[in-house]
């Protein structure tokens, strides 16, 4: 038998998508109030949330005639007909939020509008509407969500711990305020203020008083509009990466946003500073008509979908690439401490645990995100697929160089592995493997797709043995092995003959060339734009196996050759696999360490 669920059945059911956990209620009600046109937002928790949640603002208040609409289902101020969907520019609009709250708590809406000289209260515990009765209110609204799930003790079970649970809401209020240019925020967890972010504050200063001096002094500012959208953004230089993916925060239009396609292009743009394993930090507050943007997808509001994913994505991808490029990320000896989260952070949650940091993987310059992949995505949905496409943009400004210039007989070497010279205020120590890997990597690259490897014809054939398993692709890899400069012939079962050696690799172990191409499971045709990343996964390696080594004496022509090699590449800040190829020491932090000043 078909029958209607009864309406409080129905109420928490509702419940259960929109108000996941006290962190919910936190988003919800902040997000009223900035609706409502508050320019302070004061949020107070005891108990990780479950005992009380309250926000108050000083926004324009609910009537008296309204207030009894509040808590009820599907009752907003912010739509009036199906047209509006379709330019969505307020935080909430499904009319749902206070009455899911309403329905697993003891809730209580304290209000005064605005131009009125009376306030007024009205209850709802469990979904059972109170009676309107004055009540003595400042202009705004104030809301107090009092033993949140008590009617749905199953849902109490799965909450973590009570700091656990402070600090989601407490990330709630912190993704509210950054993008909130001129509202004032307060935070208290238990009584203790954690956070205070003025009316006045920059982005810059939100996202010191949210996540540490150090991370919002050292981001990369971006302001840029591209193809019709806008990015004000905040890039971590790579230094500061870390292994998990934390402090990293997209808007759209003030909005939180979990993307999968924002997050994707914007580590690709950072691929060629940062090692993969690696995470930067970064913040990217996006600006875009609502016309062209679906925020009706889950009611949680935290996921869209773009009209144009395409057009977006590659915008968001030339603008944050042109931003790195142009930045000085030359690694730095710092004296000062390793990043760490801000108090109120720390004060919920384990400190990270310190973590190795390098830039770079490999350079990828173009990409193509498939629109069907999407731009929608929860934490747990796969980035979307990239593939190579030919260039979409022409870079705007020229990179910073890498490695800085260094005068003829004005350097030494340290352990046969570093160069070290003196360049300007700072000290240089460049790593002799890492920058002519990144050289013959470049230059590899360059002459590969240009189809002009020059080769070395060896005198003798050299003999390498593969082993017959190996040698069952033996067909596959000649062929990719040829387009890399690397002339092969079948010898024996499980041998293979050597002929010619690409020019720039004439001082690598030839067993080690044919190993890396080997190894590699698929045939490569560099004719094929898909196959890009292959390619330079390739080169990677061979460019490490043909690189001067840790320990190889290199005379003075030969060093300054590789920096003026250097100097004439695009991108020379890291290594294909991400270690730094220079670090600098200012002559300031030399001078501190031996007590020259400040002392």
């Amino acid at each position: 038998m078909i029958k209607a669920l009864p309406k409080d059945v129905v109420e928490r059911i509702a419940a259960g998508e929109v108000v996941e956990r006290p962190g919910s209620v936190v988003k919800e009600l902040v997000e009223n109030a900035l609706d409502a046109g508050a320019t302070r937002v004061d949020v107070r928790v005891d108990k990780g949330g479950r005992e009380v949640i309250e926000v108050a603002d000083d926004g324009g208040g609910i009537t008296r005639g309204d207030l009894p609409l509040a808590f009820a289902a599907h009752a907003t101020s912010k739509l009036e007909d199906v047209d509006d969907l379709l330019h969505i520019a307020s935080f909430g609009f499904r009319g749902e939020a206070l009455a899911t709250i309403g329905a697993v708590s003891r809730a209580r809406i304290v209000t005064r509008s605005r131009g009125s000289a009376d306030g007024y209260a009205i209850p709802c515990e469990g979904g059972v509407l109170g009676a309107v009765e004055p009540a003595a209110s400042p202009q705004g609204t104030r809301v107090t969500v009092k033993q949140l799930f008590f009617n749905t003790p199953a849902r109490l079970k799965f909450l973590k711990s009570d700091p656990a649970e402070a600090a989601r809401c407490l990330d709630h209020v912190i993704a509210a305020a950054l993008p909130a240019d001129g509202v004032a925020f307060t935070c208290a967890l238990d009584g203790r203020n954690v956070l205070t972010i003025p009316a006045a504050a920059t982005r810059r200063e939100r996202i010191a008083a949210a996540y540490g001096d150090e991370l919002a002094r050292e981001s990369i500012e971006v302001h840029r509009t591209l193809d019709g959208l806008h990015v004000d953004a905040f890039l971590a230089p790579p230094r500061l990466a870390k292994a998990r993916s934390v402090h990293q925060e997209a808007f759209l239009n003030g909005r939180p946003i979990t993307d999968a396609g924002v997050r994707a292009v914007v580590k690709q743009a950072y691929r060629e500073f940062l090692a993969p394993q690696l995470q930067p930090a970064w913040f990217v507050f996006l600006g875009l008509d609502p016309a062209d943007v679906d925020v009706n997808v889950h009611p949680a509001k935290r996921e869209v979908r773009f009209r144009e994913a395409q057009r977006v994505l590659r915008a968001l991808h030339h603008v944050v690439l042109d931003a790195l490029r142009g930045a000085d990320l030359t690694a730095r000896a710092d004296s000062a401490p390793a990043f760490t989260p801000s108090m109120p952070s720390q004060a919920y949650r384990s400190p990270p645990r310190p973590e190795e940091r390098s830039p770079t993987e490999t350079i990828v310059r173009t990409f193509e995100v498939d629109a069907g992949s999407s731009t929608c995505a929860g934490p747990n949905t796969p980035a979307p697929a990239v593939r190579e496409t030919a260039p979409l943009f022409d870079d705007d400004r020229p990179p910073q160089p890498a490695v800085p210039e260094i005068a003829p007989g004005r350097f030494v070497r340290a352990f046969d592995t570093y160069i070290v010279a003196p360049s300007g205020d700072d000290l240089i120590l460049i790593d002799q493997h890492a920058l002519h890997e990144r050289v013959l990597f470049e230059e590899l690259r360059r002459d590969v797709l240009a189809g002009a490897v020059k080769r070395q014809r060896l005198l003798l054939p050299q003999m390498v043995e593969v082993g017959r398993s190996r040698m069952a692709r033996f067909d596959d890899v000649a062929a990719s092995a040829d387009r890399l400069g690397l002339e092969l012939t079948a010898f024996s079962p499980s041998t293979v003959a050597v002929h010619a050696l690409p020019a720039l690799l004439a001082r690598a172990r030839v067993g080690d060339l044919v190993e890396a191409v080997f190894d590699e499971a698929r045939p490569l045709d560099v004719a094929l734009r898909r196959d890009q990343r292959d390619l330079e996964e390739r080169l990677h390696s061979l460019a490490c196996r043909g690189a001067v080594k840790s320990g190889d004496v290199l005379h003075d022509d030969e060093v300054m050759a590789l920096l003026d090699a250097a100097s004439r590449l695009p991108e020379a800040k890291a290594c294909p696999h991400g270690r730094p190829t220079c670090v600098k020491i200012p002559r300031g932090d030399l001078d501190r360490w031996f007590k020259r000043t400040g002392f």
